[in-house]
């Protein structure tokens, strides 16, 4: 989804870079939603995949900010939503 990303370029970014950021498996899990004012809604379709995020935040945030040449995303907001 690239809906509420702001600029287009920069949702299609996220979007190409999601999977990258975060590895495979949590990608199944895990969709970004909306980027507003440097926090990144990220919707789960279980708690436990919420978890995995949150332990690993910090390595996603440097990731996908690594070639915006500033820190765009602040934030990891998630949102467990069953069947995502």
């Amino acid at each position: 989804m690239t809906a509420g990303f702001g600029s287009r370029g920069r949702a299609i970014d996220l979007n190409d870079r999601w999977a990258e950021a975060v590895g495979e498996a949590i990608a199944a899990h895990a969709q970004p939603e909306r980027l507003e004012a440097g926090r990144l809604t990220v919707v789960v379709d279980d708690p436990a995949w919420a978890t995995e995020l949150r332990y690993h935040a910090s390595q996603i945030l440097a990731a996908l900010n690594a070639d915006s040449g500033a820190a765009a995303i602040s934030e990891l907001h998630l949102r467990v939503h069953p069947g995502g």
